[in-house]
């Protein structure tokens, strides 16, 4: 399930941004005009139009690129469904739901009940006590009670004898017996097999200690993850707002011929480099939140 959520979540971020490519082609393309519109007048040198020709140019390359990248998630999307790989696909972004306070405990404890390992491990674990019980019962005595009831009826088939309650207790018989098994010479097999299923008891305790302590682990750097990418969000959120007054108030100055076009420039590589940031923070806590479901025993996302 995490190869398809993977894929998923890949296929939606780029999406992301290719439109982020082309948003950015597009500021690059008016930034080109507007020194194309101020050298026509006089106000600013050639040079200026060559620089953001380059920008330009650069943008061109990068929205091509991330087109290929868009092509190259949904092939890759297609093939874990199953489907042919250049099959359409129209999927909406979905929305950033941030999750509240997540208890690390509280999930620890549901993944250690949930996840269908530690259930088999358990189950492994529980069929080995038995197997100790089993081991040591065939140590023990045992005691049989046999019956068996007897009529001999050739005589009365025949006809030769009369049916009657004396000559039906005459043609027939019990028998009971009891047996009493005491296992005093077994060559040390039983007390083997008692020791062997301590030993496969013991190994499967182990092995569910161990178990426990790798989900334990799982969750824990699931959590950290997850954590993370929600800081990481924080701070490419307070990044783009900052990149973006920046670029408007280079643009302005730029104007007003009070900065130069490597301002403005720059402020718009800026802007784009922490608007891809910010998309890239907001599908690693995706794909964190999805992992942290699994590793917790619940499915990676849901399906409405």
């Amino acid at each position: 399930m995490m190869e398809v959520a993977s894929k998923y979540f890949n296929f939606l971020e780029s999406q992301e941004l290719y439109k982020l490519r082309l948003e950015s082609l597009i500021r690059k393309k008016h930034d080109l005009a507007f020194a194309e519109a101020q050298f026509e007048l006089g106000l600013v040198p050639r040079s200026d139009i060559l620089k953001a020709r380059v920008e330009h140019t650069s943008a061109q390359l990068d929205s091509i690129q991330a087109k290929g990248d868009l092509e190259i998630t949904q092939a890759e999307l297609n093939q874990v469904m199953s489907l042919p790989l250049d099959t359409p696909l129209s999927i909406k972004p979905i929305p950033l739901e941030i999750s509240g306070l997540i208890d690390l405990e509280a999930n620890t404890r549901l993944a250690l009940k949930e996840r269908s390992e530690i259930q088999q491990q358990q189950a492994n674990t529980l069929t080995r006590k038995y197997n100790i019980q089993l081991a040591q019962i065939n140590r023990w005595p045992s005691l049989s009670l046999n019956g068996n009831y007897s009529a001999f009826m050739d005589d009365y088939v025949l006809g030769q004898t009369e049916i009657s309650r004396e000559n039906w207790d005459l043609n027939s018989s019990w028998q009971v017996g009891l047996n009493l098994n005491v296992p005093l010479f077994y060559g040390g097999d039983k007390t083997r097999a008692v020791k062997s299923a301590k030993i496969d008891f013991s190994n499967a305790q182990l092995d569910l200690l161990e178990l426990q302590q790798k989900i334990e682990l799982e969750v824990k750097v699931a959590y950290l993850n997850l954590t993370t990418s929600l800081k990481k969000i924080e701070l490419t959120e307070k990044q783009v707002a900052s990149a973006e007054d920046n670029y408007n108030s280079s643009k302005g100055r730029y104007e007003t011929q009070t900065a130069p076009i490597t301002e403005v420039l720059d402020a718009g590589v800026a802007l784009t480099s922490s608007e891809l940031n910010y998309i890239r923070a907001v599908y690693d806590y995706l794909y964190a939140r999805a992992k942290f479901n699994m590793v917790t025993g619940q499915p990676p996302y849901e399906i409405e």
